[in-house]
């Protein structure tokens, strides 16, 4: 995922020179409190031009720091539009630290402050979704005000994809639905088999299966085909769910319907087969993965080799772990599982064997590692060690 974000131009806030204090309270000519030899030293001729002086030059630093905070937006854009297919902005947006108490969106589409770069026939994807974030804000107005600001993304459908896509980052399925329902009432907007798989990658996010399968329903209402990349996430929202029954069923449907699965379906599941501690079938889902000619990953290993410590079945887990290192060779997170596994199995020296080992290749060690060991080490009584 790419993270979509850009710093805000400071506001520049003019500064007026001093006004001279005059040391008779009654007299308000300037250039008399200016001249007068008896008034304190902020009245003097040569005070103020030397307070007026740095004046100035605090407006150039001033100048330089808004100059400095334009060229870091124009170096953010760079990266920004390389991500959005040049989508621009079109946003009149309010100040971050406005609090919005008064905030309402403005149509207007020629915002100079903006964080990102803009033209005649697009808009700022963030602004748009922080717009559509906020509670006060009417989706469906935010949501024609961006269609009319750039027509030819909306037609295209890759406006609502990336919309829908960065709600799911935020996991704002609230929002996602009711752009959802814009879709549906608005003239001259078809839903796609794209717009559908990132509204399903909400659904992950947020871990909500059944509505993911809902949307699977839907699409067949429709007449929307599936890809690869529906069913995976379909999959991946039951394992996220704790139903692991589904995600095998949806793995075979998949199938079923000539949709080879690739290594992220199957990961997804194995996953799913590791959350439900059913290590016996998540091997099964293995073997069939490489039957089918699909190559297991390090996510696949490591997956598989915690099926095996929730099931505490550390034979399994190591049996598994040499396998992959064969390939892939050592990885920090499949040894914390297996060493995690051992210490379930009451294995406290081949867990520190494999820690010793893992050490020894200098991948870097994390906390998980060092717990895992350190409780197979407790449950050994090996107090030293630890």
């Amino acid at each position: 995922g790419v993270n979509y974000s850009g710093p805000a131009a400071d506001s520049v806030q003019g500064h007026s020179p001093s006004q001279s204090p005059s040391s008779n309270g009654n007299n308000n000519n300037n250039s008399v409190s200016m001249n007068n030899a008896k008034s304190n030293s902020y009245n003097q001729s040569n005070s103020y031009n030397n307070s007026y002086g740095s004046h100035n030059n605090h407006g150039s630093s001033n100048n330089n720091s808004y100059n400095n905070s334009n060229n870091n937006i124009n170096s953010n854009n760079s990266k920004y539009s390389n991500h959005h297919n040049n989508y621009d902005n079109s946003y009149d947006k309010p100040p971050r630290n406005s609090g919005y108490s008064n905030y309402h969106p403005k149509p207007s589409y020629n915002s100079h402050h903006s964080r990102n770069n803009h033209n005649s026939s697009g808009f700022s994807m963030e602004d748009v979704v922080d717009r559509l974030c906020h509670p006060r804000t009417n989706v469906a107005e935010e949501m024609d005000r961006a269609r009319h600001s750039s027509p030819e993304s909306f037609s295209s459908g890759r406006a609502i994809t990336a919309i829908l896509s960065q709600l799911g980052r935020r996991r704002q399925m609230n929002v996602a639905m009711q752009v959802w329902r814009w879709m549906e009432t608005t003239h001259g907007i078809t839903r796609n088999v794209f717009h559908y798989n990132a509204l399903i990658n909400v659904c992950e996010k947020i871990k909500d299966w059944k509505r993911a399968l809902d949307l699977l329903r839907q699409m067949d209402d429709e007449g929307v085909p599936k890809n690869e990349i529906t069913y995976s996430s379909a999959i991946s929202a039951c394992e996220k769910g704790g139903n692991w029954r589904t995600a095998l069923d949806l793995l075979k449907t998949m199938k079923s319907a000539g949709i080879m699965p690739t290594a992220i379906a199957y990961n997804a599941a194995i996953s799913a087969c590791e959350k439900g501690l059913n290590p016996s079938k998540a091997l099964e889902i293995f073997d069939e993965m490489k039957r089918e000619g699909v190559r297991p990953t390090v996510v696949t290993f490591s997956a598989l080799i915690s099926a095996c410590e929730k099931g505490q079945q550390w034979k399994l887990a190591l049996s598994v772990l040499e396998e992959m290192k064969t390939t892939f060779g050592p990885n920090v997170i499949a040894y914390s599982a297996a060493i995690s596994a051992l210490s379930k199995g009451q294995q406290w020296e081949k867990a520190w064997e494999l820690f010793c080992e893992i050490e020894r290749s200098g991948e870097k060690l994390s906390v998980v590692t060092y717990n895992a060991t350190m409780t197979a080490l407790e449950k050994g009584l090996q107090w030293q060690r630890a």
